[in-house]
């Protein structure tokens, strides 16, 4: 679930832009929608991108700049031109705008730590599709014989692009998951899986089936940006990732009360779904909690998601808001640490560690304090670096 505003940027070439959201599910095959205001049914349960007013498909008016031609690939050449206003050859860098929430994280000790930036990780990307042929996804992307549409209508097929049009509720959804994942860890593998329709509704079984499948095509990370109220299929879908050695991240919700959302709910649980799974807040470059984002005893971790500039459909960047965005970035960065070797040495338990080596911001947000007991932001703000050198 996310909340998504928008900001103009004057660039060259293509365009590029990312937005992500948070998904639900039900005990039953379940309906999944775009959170926004919809009231639950004892049918089905509709997950929402998470907005603050309005439909996803609204951050679609107004102009964009162009993604700089080529300039996405100096990411993975380890200069971190992704921090600079401008790359060597003074292309317009369309991502600087993320500076402050990279710093936040201390994502640029982070990378030096992994100069591999992610290098033969697969993260499944489970969502609304992608653009293939966006910019931004050159040469980042799992073999087309893996990609997969389980959104459609009879047998899936290969073909998880992003589907209708920026009215569309949930249009651009997965692309721009896909975008921030790339911005941290730029040498990963993205294996797209579409699961979501374009008004931002899917199935739970449809989820759940992609999930299984994610994990049997070698995915070691696995980005659920979608919440339900409750329990389904997708619990033993991610079990069986678990069980299997894959990471899977997801998010709170959207809703800014304190009840973590299904299927992130899972990832406080002592079984080897909790241990392998993680559940994302957002948190804001105050070190308040977001707004917006869900809280409570079964959150683990915090990260950027407010105004994140990421790619979007027909060549596009945009600014994106909400817990879907958060996941991402956390998404990215246990993929810095499976790409170096001696994250072998603490398998099963980067999820572990990346929980506990978090910023307490309990401080930034006396408001909630003593509103529940306990711990109720989870490990608080993620730290990139610290982690990457704890498991080294």
């Amino acid at each position: 679930m996310l909340r998504i505003t928008k900001q103009t940027f004057l660039l060259a070439g293509l365009t590029a832009l990312l937005a992500a959201c948070g998904t639900t599910t039900t005990t039953a095959d379940t309906t999944l929608s775009a959170q926004a205001a919809m009231p639950a049914s004892t049918a089905s349960i509709r997950m929402t991108t998470a907005e603050a007013a309005g439909s996803f498909g609204a951050w679609a008016t107004g102009s964009f700049g162009a993604w700089a031609s080529g300039s996405f690939g100096a990411w993975a050449s380890g200069s971190f031109g992704v921090w600079a206003t401008t790359f060597a050859d003074g292309t317009p860098n369309p991502l600087h705008n993320n500076v402050e929430e990279w710093n936040q994280i201390h994502l640029a000790g982070a990378q030096t730590l992994a100069p591999n930036l992610g290098a033969g990780v697969i993260v499944a990307v489970i969502d609304t599709g992608i653009d293939l042929k966006h910019p931004a996804f050159e040469g980042t992307l799992t073999p087309a014989r893996t990609w997969r549409d389980y959104a459609m209508s009879g047998r899936p097929d290969r073909d998880p692009s992003e589907e209708g049009t920026p009215a569309d509720h949930g249009y651009g959804h997965g692309t721009a998951v896909a975008g921030i994942i790339l911005q941290v860890a730029p040498n990963a593998k993205i294996l797209p899986i579409r699961a979501l329709r374009a008004t931002g509704e899917g199935s739970s079984t449809d989820i759940a089936e992609a999930i299984t499948y994610a994990v049997d095509q070698g995915a070691k990370i696995i980005n659920v940006s979608a919440v339900a109220d409750r329990d389904s299929d997708i619990s033993k879908a991610i079990d069986y990732a678990s069980v299997k050695g894959a990471y899977v991240v997801m998010a709170a919700g959207n809703r800014g009360d304190h009840v973590v959302q299904y299927p992130a709910s899972k990832a406080g649980l002592t079984n080897s779904m909790g241990i392998m799974g993680i559940s994302v807040g957002s948190i804001e470059r105050t070190f308040k909690k977001s707004a917006y984002s869900n809280y409570g005893h079964q959150l683990e971790i915090l990260a950027p998601g407010t105004e994140i500039v990421t790619a979007y459909p027909e060549g596009q960047i945009r600014a994106v808001t909400g817990t879907s965005f958060a996941v991402p970035v956390v998404s990215g960065v246990l993929a810095l640490a499976l790409g170096e070797r001696y994250s072998a040495d603490n398998a099963g338990q980067l999820a572990e560690k990346l929980k506990f080596g978090g910023r307490n911001v309990d401080e930034y947000n006396t408001d909630l304090m003593g509103t529940m007991g306990g711990q109720i932001l989870g490990s608080g703000l993620l730290n990139a670096e610290a982690f990457l050198n704890n498991v080294r």
